[in-house]
């Protein structure tokens, strides 16, 4: 059996509640910073890519904190388009990253839903088992069997 305090700090990992680290908000700016900067060093069109940091963060992090990683990659995306001269191509990939942080958010509440039902879920058994299964009494006084 499960214990209560090993699936509540299992939850606190998974949902980006942990009182430490966010690993979604951390591992989603340094994507979409390491794809940003391949564009500009290399200048290979990687617009489109930056859209992968707010799909990380919203598997790993609150849908706050993946709004917060999408803003970032809509702003790389904005910078990195100067070169293009804002070309119709620049536009489509800056929509691409916006409906993918959108996504990304819708992602992060289903799965941020999900967990907090589960939550309640395991609250709800614990509650009943700890009515089904009190401790027998140490003494038992006056008891009498049943015979045939």
């Amino acid at each position: 059996m499960v214990r209560r305090q090993e699936l509540s700090s299992l939850y606190r990992v998974r949902s980006g509640a942990s009182e430490g680290v966010d690993f979604g908000l951390i591992g989603g700016l340094l994507v979409i910073t390491a794809l940003a900067l391949m564009d500009l060093v290399t200048m290979i069109d990687l617009l489109g890519a930056l859209v992968v940091g707010s799909m990380v963060a919203a598997a790993l992090s609150t849908p706050l904190r993946t709004v917060a990683v999408s803003f970032y990659g809509v702003a790389w995306a904005l910078v990195l388009g100067a070169p293009d001269h804002w070309t119709a191509a620049h536009f489509l990939r800056l929509g691409l990253n916006i409906s993918g942080g959108a996504i990304g958010y819708s992602i992060a509440m289903l799965r941020v839903t999900r967990e907090e039902s589960l939550r309640r879920m395991i609250r709800i058994a614990e509650i009943a088992q700890q009515a089904v299964l009190r401790p027998p009494p140490d003494v038992l006084v006056e008891a009498e069997l049943a015979l045939p």
